[in-house]
């Protein structure tokens, strides 16, 4: 048995596999990997496969109930960090530069005003 944890903040690589457990029709159905981001429980990663599963293929109502979704986390690795503000900091600093060089200082009419 691997490892199971899904739970976190970490990104995932999970490999999976959907299977029938109907007496006598036992079987594989779907094997795949995903790339997991979000905590979530093993529930919930199982719903989400056998939905996703269910909208591409069409099983009898009675076989649905037999669905189990095996799995297992191959790798998981840290988030990256956000860079909007390091972003947002660039940006400011962009219009910073360009304001500065179109303000003009002297002379300058507004509305009937003069100023200088």
């Amino acid at each position: 048995m691997g490892n199971k944890d899904l739970n976190n903040n970490n990104i995932k690589l999970v490999k999976y596999t959907i299977v029938c457990i109907d007496r006598q029709h036992e079987r594989v159905l779907h094997a795949d990997e995903r790339i997991v981001i979000d905590p979530m429980s093993h529930t919930a990663f199982a719903s989400w496969m056998i939905a996703e599963y269910l909208q591409s293929e069409h099983i009898s109502d009675e076989e649905k109930k037999y669905l189990r979704v095996s799995f297992d986390v191959l790798d998981s690795w840290p988030r990256e960090a956000f860079t909007y503000k390091e972003r947002q900091i660039e940006a400011l600093e962009q219009i910073r530069d360009k304001l500065s060089h179109t303000w003009k200082f002297g002379t300058a009419i507004f509305g009937i005003g003069l100023f200088e």
